[in-house]
């Protein structure tokens, strides 16, 4: 028998298959066209977000500039793409934030008038500053733009266009606002990301500004070109019959990313800020002193005078906690100045206030015969300034920033000891009206002047006869100085004509205060002239000369580097400099620089200004002078191979207070990969420190040379690069606040991962890398320490002290003592445990906390402990406690700088050295 096939469900299968092979299709299209698409837009969304919190950001500085308040802002990196049952999405797109490198924006040519004019003297004045770029890394979004903070504006940048988001807040009428960002700032990813910024000197002071011969300009560091800075500043640009637009023009300031706003000569209101962002950042100090109340003051006997000075920052802000001296010149035996619980004619050490002034009293005699005196009440930051100078230095110099008197005149008010005096009535009454020379600025009533003698030297005067306020004609007015070895006055007499006659005051050009009198019947009028002879200033005088130094940072087979540090002499006629390299091989690798700074360090070639294939080709280096005529009045031109060896007759550009080098410690820390750090620790009492650069050469794939800057007094710093094996010289050097490098140190090595060229001993081995409070505050102190070396270190002993330099709370802690028999010290996860506790038996014990040194090993039969290694590479944790037996708690962080440790740990190695660790307390008992 044969049985029938049967085919009659082919027909289901096939369309079965057909279906699924559609629905494939459908699905492989929607994953490749559509869910690009939708991400996209995600993408695209998530950029316009940003950019609003951007914009946030930008505000946040700006109020954090003016109210002197931190601030905060987030933003949002990246972004994350909706969830998807049956299609893929890629990783969630991320985003960097980071500060852009360093740069100086500079206010050029701006005078003030007074005590502040002893700072904004003319000269260029330079801020470092940095700016903020948002970099996104999308995966659909094609060409997005990097967002860019820089120079108070922000916007979008396109490879082939500049959009505005928001405008320049630099200029507004007569107003000049600079807001410095300061700090060092990196984040990356998909999260979001806080911005925590400080203010480190708001704007609260503003200061007027003019000069009457130049232009005041501002150089703003940018990316943006001349052209573009036009249009920011459109509403601000002078045109026909516009008074409130002060802007000449926008200039690009050659050899640098920046560009020159030119003001028209008026009068400015100038307000500076500086705001900190991330880590490194500086904190400004003691820049310059003023005066706000009571110079020229006429002050009658028995009676006083408050006297008002205040020390401000290089922003013009006011410095709390600074220090002031303050000596009375007086030829009276019973008068004195008196502050803050001290008198005499002698005050040391006063304190400013939290708007950075302090008030001195000056008290006259309570009675005196004869003329009107002259006093005077001098104010100085470093020393105690003295009628014969200051101790170990010359003559007291009033027209330096450092420096100020306040000039005052002890009046006789009853005029005894005078012809006719007593209360009496005089016949005559004599007034000087009118004094008038170069350089010369005098109060209303012309009892009180300042010459500088750089200006000129002669004063012309007159002098009024009244009675009864009639003008007095042809009698005899006779003239006297009081110092004749300062001046003299021709003629020393003369007949009124309608009741006024002058003479002719010529004094030395030298530092000193003279009095000239004008005398008619029995009535005598003094003025006061004071004489300054500054060593720089406005006016004739020699012909600047110059210093330099060339430090050449080439590497053969790669590029040209150098930096041209310089400094001015008799800047009274000084105009510019002019910098030009020329490359005497190549075609091509020229370059010229100019500036207005008369001391100044120059670092552009090779580095901003990159020319390839010029390592070791001979260069012709040119340094030129010129005066304010534009005449070339000293250079120096020098022939040198670019190759890394500094060219002979380099002068030395340190000052007898520049910051100075104290230490550089590079650590090797990957065998497989080219991992450097570098310790670094900068002296630098007179506060002229600006920054640590350090040149990572590699002199074997000098493509991989990179530079690293930290903008704090002690700092680590970290390098990544190419080819391990390579041979590295790490250049560190100090730069002073002109820019000048003042100190230097080259440190060679292998990279090799070996530990480094110099990390030999064990407290070089040895880095704190973190330590702040575990839960808000804690009754332990808890660190963690890296051995950045191959080597192990053994750790032995331990102490701790309570210094308390900030907060004095903290010395309430006396001793380590943990309940239950717990170690009060421990060292864990290095390698070898080490701990230490002084119980022994049933006895509960202490470790005190007053320095003394305890060994972590057990001693004879009390106690109980271990001394701690932490093998090569290897991390530990360092916990102390319980303060006062847990009775305490605090608040810390760590510090480099133990001027401000509050709270002092000191580990102790084998070897014999010792590594202090500095912490910060910022709250007690919480």
């Amino acid at each position: 028998m044969q049985l029938r096939t049967d085919d009659r469900g082919v027909t289901v299968q096939i369309g079965t298959v057909l279906l699924f092979a559609v629905l494939i299709v459908l699905l492989s299209t929607y994953q490749a066209s559509v869910v690009p698409q939708q991400n996209e837009e995600v993408e695209f969304d998530h950029n316009q977000q940003v950019q609003s919190e951007l914009q946030d950001l930008r505000d946040e500085i700006h109020r954090t500039a003016v109210s002197g308040s931190g601030g905060s802002s987030s933003v949002a990196l990246g972004t994350r793409y909706p969830v998807r049952a049956f299609f893929v999405n890629p990783p969630p797109p991320a985003g960097s934030l980071e500060t852009t490198p360093p740069a100086n924006a500079k206010i050029v040519n701006a005078e003030a008038a007074g005590e502040t004019g002893d700072y904004w003297t003319g000269d260029s004045r330079s801020f470092s500053t940095r700016g903020l770029v948002y970099d996104p890394g999308y995966h659909v979004y094609q060409n997005p733009p990097t967002t860019t903070y820089r120079g108070g504006v922000l916007y979008n940048r396109f490879e082939s266009a500049n959009i505005t988001l928001g405008g320049q807040r630099l200029i507004e009428g007569n107003a000049i606002s600079l807001v410095a960002l300061n700090g060092s700032y990196d984040e990356a990813g998909s999260g979001t990301a806080s911005v925590d910024l400080r203010a480190i000197s708001p704007a609260v002071r503003t200061v007027t500004v003019s000069n009457e011969t130049a232009t005041v300009s501002v150089v703003v560091p940018t990316k943006r070109p001349a052209s573009e800075w036009e249009e920011l500043l459109a509403d601000q640009i002078d045109g026909a019959g516009s008074d409130d637009r002060y802007v000449l023009a926008v200039d690009p300031v050659p050899g640098r990313s920046a560009v020159e706003v030119v003001l028209e000569p008026a009068t400015y209101e100038l307000r500076l800020a500086k705001v900190g962002v991330g880590t490194d950042v500086s904190a400004t100090g003691t820049h310059y002193v003023t005066d706000v109340r009571g110079n020229n003051a006429s002050v009658p006997e028995n009676s006083g005078q408050q006297l008002v000075v205040e020390v401000r920052d290089r922003f013009n802000n006011p410095v709390s906690g600074a220090t002031l001296n303050a000596t009375l010149v007086s030829d009276f035996a019973d008068d004195l100045i008196t502050a803050q619980g001290q008198d005499g004619d002698q005050l040391t050490d006063l304190t400013t206030d939290a708007e950075g002034r302090v008030t001195v009293s000056y008290d006259a005699p309570d009675d005196f015969d004869d003329g009107n005196e002259p006093v005077e009440v001098r104010v100085g930051t470093d020393s105690v300034p003295s009628g014969a100078g200051p101790p170990g230095g010359g003559p007291f110099a009033p027209g330096t920033r450092a420096n100020l008197s306040f000039n005052l005149t002890a009046v006789n008010a009853d005029g005894s000891g005078l012809a006719g005096g007593g209360g009496g009535n005089r016949t005559y009454d004599v007034n000087w009206t009118d004094a008038a020379g170069l350089g010369l600025d005098c109060d209303a009533e012309f009892t009180a002047c300042t010459l500088n003698a750089n200006q000129g030297t002669s004063v012309s005067l007159t002098a009024r006869v009244t009675e009864d306020g009639n003008p007095v004609s042809q009698t005899t007015v006779d003239y006297a100085v009081n110092d004749s070895a300062l001046g003299s006055v021709s003629p020393p007499e003369g007949v009124t004509d309608g009741g006024t006659n002058g003479t002719t005051l010529d004094v030395a050009e030298a530092n000193g205060t003279i009095t000239a009198y004008a005398a008619s019947g029995d009535d005598v009028d003094p003025i006061k002239i004071r004489v300054e002879d500054p060593p720089t200033g406005p006016g004739p005088g020699p012909d600047p000369t110059l210093s330099s130094t060339i430090v050449d940072q080439s590497q053969t087979g790669s590029l040209a580097r150098y930096e041209v540090s310089y400094d001015v002499d008799n800047t009274a006629n000084f105009g510019y400099v002019r910098v030009s390299y020329e490359n005497l091989d190549a075609g091509y690798g020229d370059q010229t620089y100019t500036s207005s700074d008369s001391r100044l360090n120059i670092d552009d070639y090779g580095w901003s200004d990159e020319y390839g294939d010029t390592g070791g080709d001979t260069y012709e280096i040119s340094i030129e002078v010129f005066d304010t005529d534009g005449n070339l009045v000293d250079s120096r031109t020098v022939t040198d191979p670019a190759d890394g060896t500094d060219p002979s007759g380099n002068d030395d550009l340190t000052e007898g207070d520049s910051p100075t080098l104290q230490s550089a410690t590079l650590y090797d820390l990957d065998p497989n990969n080219v991992e450097y750090a570098l310790d670094y620790q900068v002296s630098d009492p007179a506060e002229k420190f600006s920054e640590t650069e350090v040149l990572f050469l590699n002199t074997d794939s000098p493509y991989a040379t990179d530079e690293r800057t930290g903008g704090t007094l002690s700092g680590n710093l970290s390098y990544t690069g190419y080819s391990i094996g390579d041979q590295y010289e790490v250049l560190v050097q100090v730069q002073d606040d002109d820019g000048i490098v003042v100190d230097q140190t080259v440190v060679e090595d292998e990279a090799n991962g070996d530990g480094g060229g110099g990390a030999s001993t064990s407290d070089e081995r040895i880095r704190v890398v973190d330590g702040s409070t575990p839960a808000g505050e804690s009754d332990h102190l808890t660190f963690d320490i890296e051995n950045v070396g191959e080597s192990d270190v053994r750790i032995t002993d331990f102490n701790l002290t309570t210094p308390g330099r900030r907060n004095s709370g903290v010395r309430q802690v006396g001793t380590l003592d943990t309940p239950n028999g717990d170690d009060e010290v421990r060292i864990t996860g290095g390698g070898t445990d080490g701990y230490a506790t002084p119980d022994y038996g049933k006895f509960d014990e202490a470790f005190a906390v007053d320095g003394t040194t305890y060994a972590l090993a057990r001693q004879g039969n009390r106690g109980r402990g271990q001394e701690a290694v932490v093998t090569g590479g290897s991390t530990a944790t360092v916990e102390m406690g319980a303060f006062n037996g847990g009775d305490i708690q605090l608040t810390y962080e760590l510090t480099d700088d133990s001027a401000d440790a509050d709270l002092v740990a000191t580990l102790v190695f084998d070897d014999g050295t010792v590594k202090p660790v500095y912490v910060r307390v910022t709250n007690v008992n919480s």
